[in-house]
Parts: structure tokens; sequence; C-alpha cells
């Protein structure tokens, strides 16, 4: 098992890219609160999504502890400049808008992303050769490229009477997948170079992050206290399935009664099943799959 020890030092490294950039102290401040939000490494999780994926890939493909924990730090990194932004465009209270205002908030996502990036420029530091960090560098653009089109489909498609079950869906593997995937593939990273690992690990993580995504819309769905997505107009695959049966004034009673759960469930372990699947083929490959496995379990 990836040790707590590992997790301590991706922390150690995210503070370190801080203060490497020589920003003012009120800068560092800002850039510390999405950091510090719930389930991240500085907010003392004990095993935060993002670096356990990247850990569990770099595990699994037999990488360097080492180069795992600086690629985890960069991924943090750019998660949390995308929380900033995804919570700006949709329009949700955002605790780096409140302690800044927007235009902070904007300008501290930036310098989150160009650390990440930073964080991975550096990895020849680490005895990488330059064709090999480039790898790291373009897997992480090109995630990121893929949920901005994700992003952009999911700000259109909100409060789109013809959006679908099959939008909410593509949506997820544009957003949430693409991320997941791109993580997994730069854990793997630190492992190997043959091109169809990575393909494997990418797309294992891909399955992965869109069975999360409708985890999490599968919990708010059926959180009848809150209902946070619905009292939004969030186009999720549950209430978009719900929608699709009962009139708009009546979804945030009627998800359970119209199927949406069970239906969001069946397509959330059918994403399990292609994890699952191809666990197996990375196990016969010779890959160490304990990680990914434990991971997996987290999806429920």
């Amino acid at each position: 098992m990836v040790s707590a020890a590992s997790f301590v030092e991706v922390g150690h490294v995210l503070e370190e890219a801080v203060e490497r950039a020589a920003f003012p102290a009120s800068f560092r401040r800002l850039l510390r609160v999405p950091l510090q939000q719930p389930g991240k490494v500085l907010a003392g999780a004990k095993r935060p999504l993002w670096p356990a994926t990247v850990l569990a890939a770099c595990t699994a493909a037999r990488g360097a502890t080492a180069i795992g924990i600086q690629v985890a730090a960069a991924v943090e990194l750019f998660m949390a400049a995308l929380d900033v932004l995804d919570e700006i465009e949709d329009g949700d209270y955002s605790p780096t808008t409140e302690a800044g205002g927007p235009g902070q908030a904007l300008n501290a996502s930036t310098a989150l992303l160009l650390l990440a990036q930073n964080i991975l420029c550096r990895l020849d530091q680490a005895g990488l050769p330059a064709d090999r960090v480039a790898l790291f560098v373009h897997a992480l653009t090109e995630a990121g490229i893929e949920a901005t089109t994700g992003q952009h489909r999911d700000l259109a498609a909100t409060g789109n009477s013809l959006a679908s079950t099959e939008v909410a869906l593509t949506i997820a593997r544009l957003k949430a997948g693409a991320l997941a995937g791109g993580a997994c593939r730069l854990g793997a990273l630190a492992g190997t170079t043959d091109e169809s690992l990575l393909t494997l690990y990418h797309d294992w993580g891909q399955h992965f992050g869109t069975g999360a995504q409708l985890a999490n819309d599968l919990h708010d769905a059926e959180d009848r206290e809150h209902k946070s997505d619905a009292e939004r107009g969030k186009d999720t695959l549950p209430l978009l399935y719900a929608r699709s049966l009962q009139q708009p004034q009546e979804v945030i009673g009627s998800v359970a009664a119209s199927g949406a759960l069970h239906f969001t469930w069946v397509i959330l372990e059918l994403e399990r099943q292609e994890c699952a699947r191809i666990l197996e083929q990375l196990t016969t490959l010779g890959q160490q799959t304990s990680e990914l496995r434990a991971l997996l379990g987290r999806v429920e």
C-alpha cells in the first residue's frame, strides 16, 4: 500500500513549489485556500483522491516513488486550479473567490496551473532525460485540453431542454474521465514508456473517473436534505433521466420514483466492470495492480 508518508511528502512538494515561486505572502495565503479544501493533501486527507490515483498507477507500473510524489503534487495543483475555475464558471460558492474576489481567484488558478507545469518541467533534476520529461508535460496538457471540451459542453448544456442522458455521460467522460485518465497515465509514466501499457492505464483512469463522477451525482440526487444539483438545475445523469419522465418542477421529489437512481447505478456498475477488465489485462502484463484495485473500491 502507498504509505502515509508518501502523501506527507506530496504536501511538502506542494509547499516547496509555492515557496520557490517567491510570491508575496498574501498571494501564498490565497493559493493555500483551494489547496486546503476538504479532501486535499494540505487539508490532512489520509488518502487524497488525485495523489492516490497517481501513486497507485506509479506503484502498478513499478515507477520510482520519488518521481511519483513529484507528479502527484503537480496533479494536485492542477486539479485545485480547475476546482477554482469550475466554481467560478458554474456560479457556485467559491472559498477562493470569497477570500480574494473573482479577479484574484482567477489569478490564483492561473498560478496553480503554472506551478503544476513547473514541477513537471523540473523532473530532469530528478535524473529523467528531457524527452521523458516532455511526456509528462504532454500528458497533463492533453488531459486539461480534453477536460475543457467537456466543461464547454457542460456549460452549454445546462438548462438546455434538449440535453439528454447520453450528453450527460459524454460530459462525465470528457471531464472527470479525462482528468483521471491523465492522472493514471502520468503516474504510470514514472515506470514505463510502453504506449500500449500507458493506453491501458489511461483507459482505466477514464472509466474510474467517470464512475466516480456518477457516484457523486448519485449521492447528490439521493440527498433529500440539500439536493444541490437539482436546485441549481445541473444536468447530471440521474436528474436528466428523471426530467425525461417527469415535469421539471417535480424532479426534486421524484428522482427515486422515476427509476433514475437505479439507471445511474447500472451505468456506474458498467464503468466499474470496465475498470476490473482492464485491471485483469494489466495484471496479465505483469503490472502490480493492488493499489488500483483498492482505489476502485472507493467508487460506490
